[in-house]
C-alpha cells in the first residue's frame, strides 16, 4: 500500500525535476547546493539500482528511459487531482475512458500547451547554459546542461504522444498463419491468412484473383477444432514487391454462432504486440521512427482489383504504336508512342477490341473511360463472360509471371497484340 502511495507522488517530482534546473539557469534560484562528489553518492547508486530492479520486474518491456518519457506525459495533469486527494478533496464523478477505437484525426493541440511551455523554458535555459559554459568558460554548468538535455528529450516525446496519431484501425489485429477458403463464385480459393481481426482479414496470394467490387463472397476460416463461415467484401488490394498480392478483406455481418467462433478463432492466442524493447534499439530510432511515420504521406491507393503492371506491345487502329501498360480484370491502360494533345481526344475511337496474339480467342471489349498520365484508360466491358472462361485464369497467370524488362520484343509470349476499332 505505501509503494502504490508513494507512486502517486512520483509526478509531482517529475514536476519538481524539470522545473529545477530551469529555475537555476533563468532566475539563479538555487534548489540544490552539492559538490559534483556528492551529488554522485546519492543519485548514482540509485540510478543503477533502479535500472537493475526495473530490468527484473518489467519483462524486458520497459526501460528507465520509457518509464521517465511516461511520467513526463502523465505529470501535469495528476499533480492537481494527488493533492487534493492527500488534503481530503476527493472526486465526486468518476469517468471511464472510452474503449471504442474509431478512425479519428489526431489529440486535439491543447492537451500538448503544458510540454510545450516547459520545452520551450528547457531550450530558453539550455541556450543560457551553453553561452555560460562556453563563452564565459564557466564548466560546472556542464551538469546542468546534460540535465536539461535529458528533460527535452522526454518533453520532445511526450508532445508527440499528445499530439497522437491518425487511427486507422476499430480493432486490434493479430498475425497468424491460418487456413481460408475463399469463395468468388468461380471457383474456390485455397490460402492461409496473413493476419486477423474483429472487422477482417488479410490473405496473400501468389495469383491476382478475380473478386467482384463491392460484392459480397462467402469464406471459411478454420483453427484448432473451430470453424467460422464469414461473409466478406474486398476492401482494398495492394501489390507486394515479391510479385504476389495482399487482399485486405472486411468481415460483414455475422450470425450469433459464426461470430462466436469468429471471436474464439481471433482472441484464442496470445497477442502480436511487441513484448520486448529491441536490444539494439535506441533514442535515436525512437525520433526517426516518430519524425519517418509523420512526415510521410499518407497512402491513398484503394485500390479492390489486383493491377498486374505490362509492358507488352500494342498497335491502334490509327496505326499508333503503344504499350499495354497495366491489367486489372476489369480495366487496362494503353499508353501511346506519341505525345497526346486535344487533336487526339476528339480523334480516337470511344470503344475498341484488343486481342493478344497468344489467346485469340479471348477479345477484350474496351470502352475508352479517361487519360491518366499520358495513358488510355480503358474498361473492359465483356469482363463478366471473359472471367468465366476456363482458359482465363492461364491468361491472367501468365500476364502475372511476364518479366517487365523482357516484355518489349519478347516474342517467347507475345508476338504482337492488336487494338482495331469497332
Amino acid at each position: 500500500y505505501i509503494s502504490c502511495y508513494l507512486y502517486w507522488w512520483t509526478f509531482l517530482s517529475r514536476f519538481i525535476y524539470i522545473l529545477a534546473p530551469i529555475l537555476f539557469v533563468i532566475f539563479n534560484l538555487v534548489i540544490m547546493k552539492c559538490e559534483i562528489w556528492e551529488l554522485l553518492v546519492f543519485w548514482l547508486p540509485a540510478y543503477l539500482l533502479y535500472g537493475f530492479v526495473l530490468k527484473q520486474s518489467s519483462g524486458f518491456i520497459r526501460n528507465p528511459h520509457w518509464n521517465n518519457v511516461i511520467d513526463t506525459i502523465m505529470f501535469p495533469y495528476l499533480i492537481f487531482p494527488v493533492l487534493l486527494e492527500a488534503l481530503g478533496v476527493h472526486l465526486k464523478k468518476f469517468t471511464i475512458t472510452n474503449k471504442n477505437h474509431t478512425e479519428s484525426n489526431k489529440s486535439p493541440f491543447y492537451f500538448a500547451i503544458p510540454h510545450i511551455i516547459f520545452l520551450a523554458c528547457c531550450i530558453f535555459a539550455l541556450v543560457i547554459c551553453v553561452r555560460e559554459t562556453f563563452v564565459d568558460m564557466f564548466p560546472y554548468n556542464i551538469v546542468v546542461m546534460y540535465w536539461l538535455v535529458v528533460n527535452a528529450k522526454n518533453l520532445v516525446l511526450a508532445i508527440v504522444f499528445m499530439l497522437g496519431r491518425q487511427n486507422y484501425r476499430n480493432t486490434e489485429r493479430f498475425f497468424c498463419k491460418l487456413p481460408v477458403s475463399l469463395d468468388n463464385g468461380i471457383e474456390t480459393i485455397k490460402s492461409v491468412t496473413d493476419d486477423i481481426s474483429e472487422d477482417g482479414l488479410s490473405v496473400v496470394l501468389s495469383t491476382p484473383e478475380f473478386f467482384p467490387p463491392d460484392a459480397s463472397f462467402p469464406l471459411v476460416v478454420t483453427d484448432r477444432g473451430y470453424t467460422a463461415k464469414l461473409t466478406a467484401q474486398i476492401s482494398r488490394v495492394r501489390t507486394l514487391p515479391n510479385n504476389k498480392w495482399k487482399y485486405c478483406i472486411r468481415v460483414n455481418g455475422l450470425d450469433f454462432e459464426n461470430k462466436r467462433m469468429w471471436f474464439q478463432i481471433i482472441y484464442d492466442r496470445h497477442h502480436s504486440l511487441a513484448n520486448k524493447i529491441a536490444d539494439n534499439w535506441s533514442i535515436f530510432d525512437d525520433y526517426s521512427l516518430n519524425l519517418s511515420k509523420r512526415v510521410a504521406k499518407s497512402e491513398d491507393d484503394r485500390r479492390k482489383l489486383a493491377r498486374i503492371p505490362l509492358d507488352i506491345p500494342v498497335v491502334l487502329s490509327s496505326g499508333e504504336q503503344g504499350v499495354l501498360k497495366s491489367f486489372n480484370h476489369l480495366y487496362l491502360t494503353v499508353a501511346v508512342d506519341s505525345e497526346i494533345g486535344k487533336s487526339d481526344i476528339v480523334n480516337m475511337s470511344d470503344r475498341d477490341t484488343l486481342t493478344l496474339t497468344d489467346f485469340p480467342d479471348f477479345v477484350f471489349e474496351l470502352v475508352f473511360v479517361q487519360f491518366i498520365r499520358g495513358e488510355r484508360l480503358y474498361a473492359i466491358n465483356n469482363y463478366a463472360l471473359l472471367v468465366r472462361r476456363p482458359e482465363y485464369k492461364n491468361l491472367v497467370l501468365t500476364l502475372a509471371s511476364l518479366p517487365l524488362d523482357d516484355a518489349v520484343g519478347n516474342g517467347a509470349l507475345y508476338k504482337s497484340a492488336e487494338v482495331t476499332a469497332l
